[in-house]
């Protein structure tokens, strides 16, 4: 079973932090979660003192890895030119977005055709289609919703079901009434 289930590894994708790096982000995040509770300057203050004593830490540490990675090419065994490679060749540029639609084909260049034709095909992914249209999940909800309520009419006095029913026009109204950007309140 333990076989199964995967380890999670800790660390950062560039390598594992040294120990007493994991130790200031240990005793950072403990205090951290003390401030959040006691809300005291003082906490506050060392929280932000190990958060500059890790970024310094953090930051050496690349340092002294980079200096290591460096001091150990050589171009005998061609690393030297494979890191000169690496930091010179340019990245792949990202191909531009296209569509081709039914008589023509388009491409995206600008930065606004791009959120133009990324608009439109999120629109075309996303849309619901005809209301008119009846498919055979539509009609297997109404169905399902009809029986709910008749069994339901059957079951209830037909003043107590008038007051459980609501009407579109209950559910209009108290949405033109609703303030703009404003959460309802005392309507929950």
């Amino acid at each position: 079973m333990e076989a199964t289930i995967p380890k999670i590894k800790r660390g950062h994708s560039n390598g594992e932090l040294p120990q007493h790096i994991e130790r200031l982000i240990t005793t950072r995040n403990r205090q951290r979660r003390l401030w959040q509770r006691s809300r005291l300057q003082t906490d506050k203050l060392l929280m932000n003192l190990y958060t500059a004593q890790i970024k310094i830490a953090i930051s050496e540490h690349r340092n002294e890895a980079w200096y290591r990675r460096l001091s150990s090419l050589r171009p005998t065994d061609n690393t030297l030119w494979r890191q000169v490679k690496m930091l010179t060749t340019e990245p792949a540029p990202l191909p531009a977005l296209s569509r081709t639609g039914d008589d023509s084909s388009e491409t995206a260049i600008s930065d606004r055709s791009n959120a133009e034709m990324l608009a439109e095909h999120y629109v075309e992914v996303h849309h619901i289609g005809d209301a008119t249209t009846d498919t055979r999940e539509q009609r297997g909800v109404s169905d399902q919703v009809s029986e709910f309520l008749e069994r339901a009419r059957q079951h209830t006095n037909p003043l107590e079901m008038e007051h459980m029913m609501t009407r579109p026009s209950e559910v209009r109204e108290v949405i033109l009434r609703t303030v703009a950007r404003k959460a309802p309140v005392g309507r929950c």
